[in-house]
């Protein structure tokens, strides 16, 4: 779930069902911008449970959105997608 506070200027994405990934292996989340680019929101590692969390504040200004996605990557920091889509949503 993707939760969007627009008066607060905020985001939080709860994850949950994802399981763990194997050595350094985290899950990515992109916000896909209508011209395609993709843009690095955080990383996060789930927990034993499977749920995992990221927060932050909400571009300024709001770019063209078209569609968030999780991918699998090999470590924390991709600048681009590497690894397999998880789980995608359109705006």
């Amino acid at each position: 779930r993707l939760l969007v506070d627009l008066e607060k200027k905020v985001w939080k994405l709860y994850a949950s069902d994802f399981k763990p990934l194997p050595g350094n292996g985290v899950y990515e989340f992109w916000l896909i911008l209508a011209d395609g680019t993709k843009v690095p929101m955080g990383s996060f590692k789930p927990d034993a449970s499977g749920r995992g969390e990221l927060k932050d504040k909400v571009p300024n200004p709001l770019p063209a959105l078209a569609q968030a996605a999780i991918t699998n990557e090999p470590g924390p920091g991709a600048k681009q997608p590497t690894g397999q889509i998880q789980v995608v949503g359109k705006f």
